[in-house]
């Protein structure tokens, strides 16, 4: 979940200041402008603060005060380099419970 939050963020990031097409995202030429200004940006500082704001608030199962006070960082984050349109969208993942004799059994 946690590193889902975070690439979530990144990618919106990633999109909100860039104005690369997805062609060249998924084949990045080195020597492009577009893709030497997005590396330019890379900073192994903010990315560790990132990552640790984000670890504030612990689990951040769906549903929880904890998961809501995260996207509201997340969100404020966001703004905060710019983005000025960010918008949530609102899902729910309800999994079929597992069956723990099927478990038992696939770890044999």
């Amino acid at each position: 979940m946690r590193t889902n939050v975070f690439l979530l963020m990144a990618s919106l990031l990633l999109v909100s200041t860039s104005s690369v097409t997805m062609a060249q995202l998924q084949q990045p030429d080195p020597n492009n402008e577009d893709v030497k200004t997005l590396v330019g940006r890379l900073d192994l500082t903010q990315y560790k603060t990132t990552l640790k704001g984000l670890t504030q608030f612990g689990d951040r199962r769906q549903g929880t005060e904890r998961n809501r006070q995260a996207i509201d960082w997340i969100e404020a984050q966001l703004q905060s380099v710019g983005c000025t349109t960010t918008e949530r969208i609102d899902y729910i993942h309800d999994p079929a419970p597992r069956n723990s004799s099927s478990r038992r059994r696939s770890q044999n």
